[in-house]
């Protein structure tokens, strides 16, 4: 049951909760700090961009440089994600080489693909906004829907008589 100071935000500190005589040493404010320092991930982060794992020829080889340096710019590039990112490339390049013979991936293919492109979690924590003048948050992606649109989402029902 939340109520006043009860925690988050608005969190008591332990000095007032002694004066209240509601202090527990189970939720003081140094074990909020522990579990808190617990969540900090510290990993082996590579220095610098090394050579993708698979042999690539130049359109594997560009989506490689492509996603390790937005991994490196974003400081989560590892021997994991390394071997992620080769696998989306190679996955990249096999796709551009049935497009260029008129084939299509197969599913697998395609789910390997997206599973792989999804665990490198490239711009999970990007803040989405909508520009400045927006009427709604929809409203750059064509879904306005307001009575200005030239395009509505939903046609007027008609009433048969």
């Amino acid at each position: 049951m939340g109520g006043r100071g009860s925690g988050g935000h608005n969190r008591l500190s332990d000095a007032e909760k002694k004066r209240r005589g509601t202090f527990r040493a189970d939720s003081s404010d140094a074990v909020y700090a522990e579990r808190q320092a617990a969540k900090v991930v510290v990993g082996p982060w590579l220095s610098e961009i090394p050579d993708p794992e698979y042999t690539l020829n130049a359109v594997g080889r560009k989506k490689y440089d492509e996603l390790t340096r937005e991994l490196f710019e974003q400081s989560k590039l590892t021997k994991v994600s390394v071997t992620r990112a080769s696998l989306v490339a190679l996955l990249h390049q096999k796709f551009d080489h049935l497009a260029a013979n008129g084939k299509y991936p197969s599913a697998h293919d395609v789910a390997k693909f997206q599973s792989a492109l999804r665990d490198l979690d490239i711009a999970q924590n990007a803040q989405v906004t909508a520009p400045g003048g927006a009427k709604n948050k929809f409203a750059d992606c064509g879904f306005s829907n307001s009575r200005a649109s030239p395009f509505r989402l939903r046609a007027p029902s008609k009433t048969r008589a």
